[in-house]
């Protein structure tokens, strides 16, 4: 998985690798200003084994959630 946000690599995790029940350490960017932004998920898919999870904490939040669909 390689994720990047307005040109800026924010997290890579190579080469692909079998699923795992521990999520990756959370990626904590921060942005001048509110807005829409470029980004960029690039995520390799096992035979019938793909697991793609997409949560976010948005300011004030006290858990992770998964990113709404009005985010994008």
């Amino acid at each position: 998985m390689r994720l990047t946000v307005g040109e800026v690599l924010l997290f890579e995790d190579m080469p692909p690798h079998p699923d795992s029940d521990s999520p990756p350490l959370p990626v904590t960017i921060s942005v001048s200003e509110a807005g829409y932004y470029p980004f960029h998920l690039l995520h390799y898919e096992r035979q019938r084994t793909s697991t793609l999870i997409l949560n976010w904490k948005p300011p004030g939040a006290l858990t992770f959630e998964p990113v709404p669909a009005w985010a994008f």
